[in-house]
């Protein structure tokens, strides 16, 4: 890790990706017998600029050659060749890098909003088939994320190649939530006795809309009075969870470069890890703006009462 720790940051961003970084536990090199070309450190932050330039292999190589602060930064002894940088992402643990996003990235506020979307599979010919009816379900990776509603950061995700009931990926969800919260806001596909009950037990109020099943919901009458209940007295709390759409529309306004199955997941996740880095980071700032903020009205209402 010696070379790691020699490398002083230049920015917060900086700063962040490295904290990230150590959080993984990552031996500098590898093995002992490769070649000691590249650093694990090295690796990991070109993997976080190639997701988050949105460029194609070729043409990130060639802004690597033309970015020399970036070069001189990580101290790179070489320039790495599009077929290397693909073959990076197999060398990190992605089960670890999902954990560690969820320890690492803490929500900010007390209310949560979890939703589900679907993510293309091929880029090219959309209009065609949406035109046509052509389009069919299989053609859509499911997509459920739990996101912060202040900072807009996703605490946690599941991804599924095939369709998937959004009550099905939310019990998944559920037993990996951590519950220092107290509303969550889902919509109408999450509307569920079972789940309401158990985060009532935990102190949450879950906030779904209620659905009309007129004379034939018989049973558990009194659990329903009490769902329906907790949605109307917390009822001007539910708009905020459209910032969830906000969140999938952020990530999906970048293209996916991947278009083979079985490395979705993989681009998938990276794109949530850079995502959360630069939320983070823009969160830290709108905090010392709103405090400098605050620091010169009181200065001024000073001024002005003396």
């Amino acid at each position: 890790m010696l070379q790691t720790i020699l490398l002083k940051p230049q920015n917060k961003e900086d700063e962040l990706i490295l904290k990230f970084y150590f959080s993984l536990g990552k031996s500098e090199y590898n093995s002992c017998f490769s070649k000691h070309e590249f650093t694990n450190y090295q690796r990991f932050v070109l993997l976080i600029n190639y997701i988050k330039e949105n460029k194609s292999l070729r043409e990130f190589v060639d802004w690597i050659k033309k970015k020399s602060t970036l070069v001189r930064f990580l101290q790179l002894k070489k320039i790495p060749s599009k077929s290397t940088l693909n073959s990076w992402f197999a060398m990190f643990d992605l089960e670890l890098i999902k954990q560690k996003m969820r320890d690492f990235f803490k929500p900010t506020s007390k209310i949560l909003a979890v939703d589900g979307t679907g993510l293309e599979t091929e880029t090219k010919g959309n209009y065609i088939k949406k035109r046509f009816g052509l389009r069919t379900k299989s053609d859509f990776n499911k997509f459920d994320a739990i996101v912060d509603i202040e900072s807009k950061l996703i605490l946690d995700f599941e991804f599924h190649y095939k369709q998937r009931h959004d009550l099905f990926v939310f019990d998944i969800l559920l037993q990996r939530l951590k519950f220092n919260f107290k509303f969550l806001l889902a919509d109408k596909g999450y509307y569920s006795f079972k789940n309401f009950k158990f985060l009532k037990k935990k102190g949450i109020l879950y906030i779904v809309p209620p659905k009309n099943y007129g004379i034939k919901c018989i049973r558990n009458n009194e659990i329903r009075k009490q769902f329906h209940k907790c949605y109307y007295e917390n009822e001007s709390l539910y708009p905020l969870r459209n910032i969830v759409e906000c969140v999938f529309s952020a990530l999906k306004r970048k293209e996916f470069r991947i278009l083979k199955m079985k490395y979705r997941e993989i681009e998938v996740s990276w794109k949530v890890l850079t995502y959360n880095l630069r939320k983070s980071l823009l969160h830290i700032f709108i905090l010392l703006l709103n405090l400098i903020r605050t620091q010169n009205f009181n200065r001024n209402f000073v001024n002005f009462k003396c």
